[in-house]
């Protein structure tokens, strides 16, 4: 064989074993195998726990997000807790949901994982906390929509009522509110 094609066979040689990763395990390797209860190889398992981390992390930057974006907007400002009495507890409980205004000492907002960890939930629940009403609860609501009872579950029917004294801001009726339900 002539060094041209000694050195083109090296070469592609070289790519090749370039394209397998390096394995610790050889065949006669006293490292220790994986037991038949083991079901995870240990690069599968770390790769559940950067998918778990960065699941959490996802969750808390969403609500830091729309906390942001309200002290942007508004004139809100979102403190860390350090010793208040009152304070926002915000949770992944079991559905997206707050209490309306203040209600004193923890006060739970949950945004449930999987499920409410969209900005626009979140800021509505936060909504709630602060003291705001759904906007197709507003005391002019019947001039802007009509509430169709017969498709409403008697269970969901509270997110309906309309407060008649209901302070609207002089606001106009907002469709687009991230206080409002669809259709």
């Amino acid at each position: 064989m002539d060094l041209k094609m000694f050195l083109v066979f090296t070469a592609l040689l070289l790519h090749a074993t370039l394209g397998f990763p390096i394995q610790e395990n050889y065949g006669n390797s006293t490292a220790k195998s994986p037991s038949p209860t083991e079901t995870y190889s240990e690069d599968e398992v770390i790769f559940n726990r950067i998918l778990k981390v960065n699941k959490e992390e996802s969750h808390v930057k969403g609500i830091h997000d729309a906390m942001a974006e309200f002290e942007t907007l508004t004139c809100i400002n979102f403190v860390k807790r350090k010793t208040e009495r009152d304070y926002l507890s915000i949770k992944s409980a079991d559905g997206c949901w707050s209490n309306y205004g203040k209600v004193g000492g923890g006060q739970t907002v949950s945004v449930m994982k999987g499920g409410c960890t969209w900005k626009g939930i979140i800021q509505h629940e936060l909504d709630h906390a602060l003291g705001f009403l759904h906007e197709h609860s507003r005391s002019d609501r019947d001039k802007h929509v009509k509430i169709m009872w017969d498709y409403i579950s008697p269970a969901d029917r509270p997110d309906f009522k309309k407060f008649e004294n209901s302070n609207n801001l002089g606001l106009p009726y907002d469709y687009s509110s991230v206080m409002h339900y669809g259709p």
